[in-house]
């Protein structure tokens, strides 16, 4: 065992060296490290004054036929825990911190139970709260996140409620496809695939983000979904009922028909940048899908 490998396993680890049977432009890999207990730096000083360094060598074969070694150096600030934990607050990512926790659940969930893997996101969360959170002992109305913090909560609900962990009505190979690619992708498409976006078009202004939620489904307004592995364009009743009637075709509704092609304009997008391919979906209020 090298020097650089921790005795604490996590995902597929004791060694530092991997092996990947293919590799994308956007595939992404987690590595993560361990920190210094508190007995570890009673004995070992931390140089706060340096950095750290980190070396990644990839080896690679393209379809050229030539190998090919690509060297990533990271430096990072050694940082004293105990007494600079606001700086480590104001550095905290909470998008890449998002996606690190659900590969993990999702590595756990391929051996333990499905409700300890819950528990156990609840209890990371808990513990995030109590380091992070500022709040007064109980007065749950005082509870505040600061603005690095604020939508991490927001992942993990979302994360609970995926099909990466609540395979109910999902086949075992469903499941292995969503896991897969929640493992290797970037950190944008994995948000995606954890919390969907979903952006609404209508008469008054340009595309808008909108919540994941019924109140954002009105009549006179189209919706654009997307979960990674679909693409959704939703329209409401009323636009539902002027496509029927066939303004879109006529002159004079010369707007109604763009509004109706920016969405499509948008999903083409999409689809045509991404792999694997999502499911193309087009419904209406009260439709089938």
């Amino acid at each position: 065992r090298a020097s650089n490998v921790s005795e604490t396993e996590l995902g597929i680890g004791g060694t530092n060296a991997w092996k990947i049977c293919g590799i994308y432009p956007t595939s992404t890999l987690a590595i993560f490290y361990e920190i210094l207990s508190q007995q570890q730096e009673t004995t070992q000083t931390v140089p706060t004054d340096q950095r750290g360094y980190v070396q990644f060598i990839t080896q690679y074969q393209p379809i050229s036929g030539f190998k090919k070694i690509r060297v990533t150096t990271v430096a990072r600030n050694w940082i004293d825990a105990a007494s600079h934990m606001p700086t480590i607050a104001a550095s905290f990512d909470q998008e890449c911190a998002s996606v690190l926790m659900a590969r993990i659940a999702v590595y756990r969930a391929d051996t333990e139970e499905g409700s300890d893997v819950l528990r156990w996101l609840d209890k990371m969360l808990i513990r995030l709260c109590q380091k992070f959170a500022i709040y007064d002992k109980d007065n749950p109305g005082s509870f505040q996140l600061t603005d690095t913090f604020t939508l991490y909560p927001q992942f993990m609900y979302h994360l609970r409620r995926s099909q990466f962990l609540q395979v109910f009505n999902n086949s075992p190979d469903e499941t292995a496809f969503y896991r897969h690619y929640l493992l290797v992708e970037d950190l944008t498409q994995c948000l995606v695939m954890i919390q969907p976006i979903l952006y609404a078009y209508s008469f008054n202004g340009p595309p808008e983000p909108v919540l994941l939620d019924s109140s954002s489904i009105l009549p006179d307004r189209i919706l654009l979904m997307d979960t990674f592995y679909h693409i959704l364009i939703y329209h409401g009743e009323t636009i539902a009922q002027w496509i029927k009637a066939g303004y879109q075709d006529l002159p004079e509704y010369e707007n109604f028909k763009q509004l109706l092609q920016a969405p499509i304009g948008d999903a083409t997008e999409i689809l045509q940048n991404r792999f694997p391919m999502p499911r193309y979906i087009v419904t209406e209020a009260n439709g089938s899908q």
